[in-house]
């Protein structure tokens, strides 16, 4: 082989290798580039329609019967819906197979099973240890201790839910109050209590111009790269946060910013973030904390009695796929969802 041979073959060589390295470049770039430390673009502000299923049905429902027609002690029928009974204010029955239409404010008996909806045009009442399939309430709803509703729960007014019954999906208009021990998948309400009262210890205040700010917050970004990272106890940071570990913060911490934690985020007492909280494993709040933000974990979330996520003005949601824990006095205003099993413990 010639020398000129030679180096042709080096310059194809060359070439090659430039032409393998330049579709790698972007990726070379972006891992140097700081945006892509910044905590993750999730639009946690959007939603679906919480009560989209009760809007569907209740177009269902005027398409299949007649409003005129809905009187005490009759039984119509659809194609689409089936049997409807229509009572004005007594369930005389153990068993309900159909949809029942209730005209005026109600009690149901302990221990009622109803099989299909019950639809109410006022207060509506469950004693204990009924079992409902759906609930369409167009005021206020009180449900007893060891009720269960199977499907979904929707409540023009406010609804209160005993201790340690189940509810499954469920929504309101206005404060949804829940007991200890009750057990639930995906809830709506501004605010959603973990307590039959309001009753807040905290004493942070919420300045508007931090809002404002929050943006130029998040350029302000500070990067850990420890698998484990603790801030001490009264420390006031103006970054949001990036770990690619565990981030454990010490009590009375003021947090102006968001935090992204590849694996836990665990809060202690009397703390307050501004953003939000996005984890790859567990986040943890202990009491009297006050998060501004969402809490968005791919594992489990407990809250601590006396937190606050949110404000009426400013709805923020809870999110965890497997698990969620409340203690009593929880306040969230607006979603909490999870893909398995919420409870207030």
């Amino acid at each position: 082989m010639t020398l000129s041979s030679t180096t042709l073959l080096l310059f194809l060589l060359f070439i090659a290798a430039v032409m393998m390295f330049i579709p790698i470049i972007p990726v070379i770039m972006a891992i140097r580039d700081k945006k892509d430390i910044k905590p993750l673009s999730v639009n946690l502000e959007y939603s679906k329609d919480p009560r989209a299923i009760a809007k569907y049905f209740n177009q269902y429902f005027l398409e299949s019967f007649n409003e005129k027609k809905l009187k005490e002690n009759t039984t119509l029928e659809s194609m689409k819906l089936g049997k409807l009974e229509v009572i004005s204010d007594t369930f005389s029955k153990p068993v309900y197979n159909n949809m029942v239409y209730v005209l005026n404010e109600a009690v149901i008996p302990r221990g009622i099973v109803c099989k299909r909806e019950i639809i109410a045009r006022d207060n509506l009442t469950l004693l204990d240890n009924c079992t409902i399939r759906v609930i369409k309430a167009e005021k206020k709803l009180t449900i007893g201790k060891n009720c269960c509703v199977q499907r979904w729960i929707d409540v023009e007014g406010s609804m209160t839910i005993g201790e340690n019954s189940n509810i499954n999906i469920s929504s309101c208009s206005s404060v949804m109050h829940l007991s200890k021990g009750v057990i639930f998948n995906r809830l709506f309400a501004n605010p959603i209590l973990s307590a039959s009262t309001f009753k807040f210890q905290h004493n942070f205040k919420l300045h508007e111009e931090l809002l404002v700010e929050k943006s130029a917050i998040e350029d302000n970004l500070l990067y850990i790269q420890d698998k484990e990272h603790s801030i001490a106890e009264n420390k006031i940071i103006f970054n949001s946060i990036v770990i690619q570990g565990t981030l454990l913060v010490d009590k009375h911490v003021k947090i102006y910013g968001s935090i992204k934690a590849n694996k836990n985020v665990k809060i202690a007492n009397n703390c307050f973030v501004l953003g939000n909280i996005i984890s790859e494993g567990n986040i943890s709040i202990g009491e009297n904390c006050f998060i501004m933000g969402n809490l968005f974990s791919r594992n489990k979330i407990s809250i601590g009695k006396y937190s606050q996520i949110g404000t009426s003005e400013h709805t923020k949601s809870v999110v965890a796929k497997k698990e969620i824990s409340l203690a009593e006095h929880v306040t969230v205003f607006n979603y909490i969802l999870t893909d398995k099993q919420g409870e207030v413990i």
